[in-house]
């Protein structure tokens, strides 16, 4: 009650950096560098988020967020959003322990719906769940056509096989996470034997009042709500501190239903879309036989060039999230991101017009190629490509790079693939005709392959706002 009367009517400032690498150096404003000769602190856009280096009093920045809670005003910038927010210090400490021991936490504690028809479920409650986690496995216990299929931080895809177990009941289903990797859920059936690593935790029900199912997608969204991460590990004491509220099985199996029902919209679109990717590779193979060539550099039956013979090279400019905030329009600005065709935001102006190849220079993703024809923008880690002749139809070499320039990314320090490294990769080019077609084949599949991703998108918004309105 002490503790309560202290803090029932106070507010907290989060201010909370991203978890990825280049999403911290965008927060911070730098970069640090291994690189011989150019080690410590690169400076990209001076201050960053955090302030502004020609105006100390901006009151655009993560700096005047703080002077102005100093003096008890919250303001909102849009700019911003995805790095602070204000909570009620009351909600950011947990009361209803056992043990009082005053810890503080950044994510408030989770208010419990006021639904009569909801129960709530500790998770740290022994009679109703069952939560462990793996064992550790070694890179020799893995072996070719194993029997047991071996899931770790990714809980989506096995990690490989082995020839042991190390559970021995698979009567009931299992809920699995991944511990320190990005926040995924999945569940495995009952009566699949499956070797879960100490990077995976096993959650299993012992009523008959939670479905597994409808736990899964309540422990994500408890998962996203607690900002589990790399960096926020989601260890087997933090899932059993949290609670979820489920309705009577009959409501919960028609959430699952409806929940079922769009993820086979999404998984019927991404099929679809890997068909149409499939059918691009399909076509490449029949028409140029570069399978040697992609797959070991072997090539013979054309003449080769490197890229600096066909391309003119050139990179992107610093365009930070707040310059984009500022100079809002229609032209895209692309960097280092392989997600959403690698848009980081659109601006008013445009810095390339035409035909061109991108990649992503830096960062997990780096190698990744685009094709692009218009009038866009790139950050500065953000490579390009322009023809010099025309040698090269640039959409089919933009599709031949993509299956071999992730080779020649630099594995030290953070991944980069830079220009010098990109222009000295040598390429086969055929006949021009024969890239020609390729390119029309290419471009009469991806109108249709586009269509279908702006479907999934559809049903993932769908998906998002049905979630968000029973688990959340």
């Amino acid at each position: 009650m002490k503790y309560f009367s202290f803090v029932y009517d106070q507010r907290t400032l989060i201010v909370a950096a991203p978890d990825d690498n280049k999403g911290q150096e965008k927060f911070l404003g730098y970069k640090w560098s291994n690189r011989k000769g150019q080690e410590g602190i690169q400076i990209i856009d001076e201050g960053g988020m955090l302030y502004d280096a020609e105006n100390r009093m901006s009151d655009r920045t993560i700096a005047s967020l703080i002077r102005k809670m100093f003096n008890g005003e919250e303001v909102s910038l849009d700019d911003l959003e995805e790095y602070y927010y204000y909570l009620h210090t009351k909600d950011m400490i947990s009361f209803s322990e056992v043990y009082f021991n005053k810890a503080i936490k950044t994510t408030k504690t989770r208010l419990l719906k006021d639904d009569p028809g909801l129960t709530a479920y500790s998770l740290s409650d022994e009679k109703t769940f069952d939560i462990t986690i793996g064992d550790r496995v070694l890179s020799e216990e893995i072996v070719s056509g194993g029997r047991v299929p071996v899931y770790s931080a990714n809980v989506y895809e096995e990690f490989g096989r082995i020839d042991k177990e190390n559970m021995k009941d698979y009567s009931r289903p299992s809920v699995i996470w991944g511990i320190d990797g990005d926040w995924m859920v999945n569940i495995i059936p009952a009566g699949v034997p499956f070797y879960p690593t100490d990077h995976c935790g096993v959650l299993r029900i012992k009523t008959e009042k939670i479905l597994p199912e409808y736990m899964m997608y309540a422990l994500q969204a408890e998962g996203e709500y607690e900002r589990f991460s790399r960096n926020n590990r989601a260890s087997a004491q933090r899932i059993r501190s949290l609670v979820v509220q489920a309705p009577e099985t009959k409501i919960q199996k028609n959430i699952i239903d409806e929940l079922k029902a769009l993820d086979d919209k999404i998984n019927g679109q991404n099929a679809e879309i890997e068909k149409y990717e499939n059918s691009i590779r399909t076509k490449f193979d029949q028409i140029f036989h570069l399978e040697e060539f992609i797959s070991d550099g072997v090539f013979s039956k054309y003449e080769g060039y490197s890229v600096e013979d066909l391309c003119i090279d050139g990179r992107g400019r610093v365009i930070n999230q707040q310059y984009i905030e500022n100079h809002k329009g229609p032209y895209p600005v692309y960097s280092s991101q392989a997600t959403n065709d690698g848009i980081f935001g659109s601006i008013d102006t445009f810095d390339f017009d035409g035909e061109y190849i991108t990649w992503t220079t830096d960062g997990a993703k780096a190698g990744t190629v685009f094709y692009r024809n218009g009038k866009f923008n790139c950050t500065n880690v953000c490579g390009t490509l322009k023809a010099k002749n025309d040698k090269v139809n640039m959409r089919y070499l933009a599709y031949l790079l993509n299956r071999i320039a992730y080779k020649f990314v630099s594995r030290v320090g953070n991944n980069k693939l830079m220009n010098d490294a990109m222009k000295k990769i040598v390429v086969p080019v055929p006949k021009r005709q024969l890239q020609d077609e390729f390119a029309d084949f290419v471009q009469s599949v991806e109108k249709s392959k586009f269509e279908c991703i702006g479907k999934k998108e559809k049903f993932e918004i769908e998906k998002d706002t049905f979630v968000h309105k029973y688990f959340r």
